[in-house]
């Protein structure tokens, strides 16, 4: 990939990754490349060819699920860091500082990259003592990984969705299609057999609201390239974690 004039990575684009298609939805309609999905392998093809197509930097962009339980729906992290099971990947300083300052929040600390959604609290607890990590979401993994195979700058941004201390509820996730959308019949027969779910359905969607919103502010006040191209950036690399 060949860099143009005009700053860091040239007039190539920015591509957000993301799990849910609302997320990639809502950075396209701003402008913004997104690509996204739940699935890794699908995930990982998706990303290949946004790679292939010309990049900038990749930007693990949406939500994501509190493990600090300290931190509330609608509250952004700027983590330094993304950790999976076996390897540590570092977010580029420079474009993570200047995404925190735009979003108005402290970055740094550790953001948890995981094959399968964690849904109780017991397990987002056990995540959070082991990991020390603020949060944890299923595509920061792929695409960091992606980021330091190609030598592109690499930054990850997430809003909390759902907070430590409350569980998914199965419907939730029964629901969730490998591309990132709802598959909505198999969610309300679900809800059919379990009905003791909605309470707890309905807490969800309201958190969901509350970080949808922010995510939409968010994107907004970094633009359409994300607060890329100030400066130059670190081309990402693989580390064994410790």
């Amino acid at each position: 990939m060949s860099d143009e004039a005009g700053g860091p990575g040239g007039t190539l684009p920015v591509w957000a990754v993301c799990g849910m298609k609302f997320e990639a939805q809502l950075l396209a309609e701003r402008g913004v490349q997104a690509v996204s999905g739940l699935a890794a392998q699908t995930l990982d093809e998706a990303i290949e060819n946004a790679l292939a197509a010309g990049c900038a930097g990749l930007i693990s962009i949406g939500t994501a699920g509190a493990l600090d339980p300290a931190l509330h729906p609608g509250a952004w992290i700027v983590p330094a860091r993304v950790v999976t099971s076996t390897e540590s990947y570092e977010c580029d300083p420079h474009w993570s500082e200047r995404i925190a300052r735009r979003l108005g929040v402290t970055g740094g600390g550790t953001l948890a990259a995981v094959g399968a959604p964690v849904r109780d609290a017991a397990a987002k607890g056990a995540l959070f003592r082991a990991t020390g990590a603020l949060a944890v979401d299923m595509e920061s993994g792929s695409a960091a990984r992606r980021a330091a195979l190609h030598g592109v700058p690499f930054v990850a941004a997430r809003v909390v969705i759902d907070p430590a201390q409350r569980a998914l509820p199965s419907s939730a996730l029964v629901g969730l299609r490998a591309d990132g959308t709802v598959a909505l019949t198999a969610l309300i027969a679900e809800l059919a057999r379990h009905p003791g779910q909605l309470p707890g359905l309905f807490r969800l969607a309201l958190d969901a609201r509350c970080a949808r919103q922010a995510l939409a502010r968010g994107v907004a006040a970094l633009g359409v390239d994300l607060a890329l191209r100030t400066e130059p950036c670190t081309r990402s690399s693989i580390r064994p974690r410790a």
